[in-house]
C-alpha cells in the first residue's frame, strides 16, 4: 500500500508463505533493481519477439528477482489482478496462491487484531486491542491462533506499564488466562 502524494510505502501485504514458489524471500537484495524493474528482465534486444513474462518461467533463465535464487522451472508468486472497492476501504487480489481480500476500518475486531499481529506492528496491535468492545473480548481471544499469543501477551505487558485503561487491560489478561 503506497501513499502516492508522499511517494511512501505504507504497508506490505504478503501474498504467500510458500517458499517453493520462485520470488518468495524474506529479505530482498536490491543491487540488481533499477527504476525500470529487475535488471535481468529489461529487454535491451532489438528483436520484435515479445518474451516478457514467459522469459521468467524458462528453466534456463537467470535470476528473476534481485536476491532470489535461480529459477529452475518453479512457479512464480504473482499478483495477477487487483481490484479496489469504490469506497477505498477494501481490496481483493488474485494471486498464484488464490484470492486475498482485505478490509480497512470494518467492525471485525478479531480479524483486525490477527492481521495486526501478522504485521507485527506495536502501534497497530495496541490500537486494535483498545478498539475491541469489552463484551467482545472473549470471542476475540478465542479466535487468536496459538502462535500469536506470546506476542499478544508481550503487548499487554507493555500496555500495563503506561496505559490509562488498566481495568480494560486486566479484563483482557483475565480472559487470556
Amino acid at each position: 500500500m503506497y501513499d502516492v502524494a508522499d511517494q511512501v510505502l505504507l504497508r506490505k501485504f504478503q501474498i504467500t508463505l510458500n517458499l517453493s514458489l520462485d520470488g518468495v524471500l524474506d529479505v530482498l537484495n536490491s543491487k540488481n533493481m533499477t527504476d525500470a524493474g529487475p535488471l535481468n528482465l529489461i529487454d535491451d534486444d532489438n528483436s520484435d519477439v515479445d518474451d516478457g513474462v514467459d522469459k521468467q518461467t524458462r528453466v534456463n533463465s537467470s535470476y528473476d528477482l534481485p536476491g532470489s535464487m535461480q529459477n529452475r522451472g518453479r512457479p512464480i508468486a504473482r499478483t495477477k489482478c487487483l481490484r479496489i472497492a469504490p469506497t477505498g476501504r477494501s481490496w481483493a487480489a488474485a494471486t498464484t496462491e488464490g484470492a486475498i481480500e482485505a478490509a480497512l476500518g470494518e467492525n471485525q475486531p478479531s480479524r483486525a487484531l490477527i492481521l495486526s499481529l501478522r504485521l507485527n506492528e506495536d502501534n497497530l496491535i495496541k490500537k486494535c486491542i483498545v478498539a475491541v468492545a469489552p463484551v467482545d473480548i472473549k470471542a476475540v481471544v478465542a479466535s487468536i491462533p496459538f502462535k500469536y499469543l506470546n506476542r499478544l501477551i508481550q503487548t499487554f505487558a507493555e500496555l500495563l506499564e503506561n496505559c490509562p485503561h488498566l481495568e480494560f487491560i486486566l479484563r483482557w489478561c483475565q480472559v487470556l488466562l
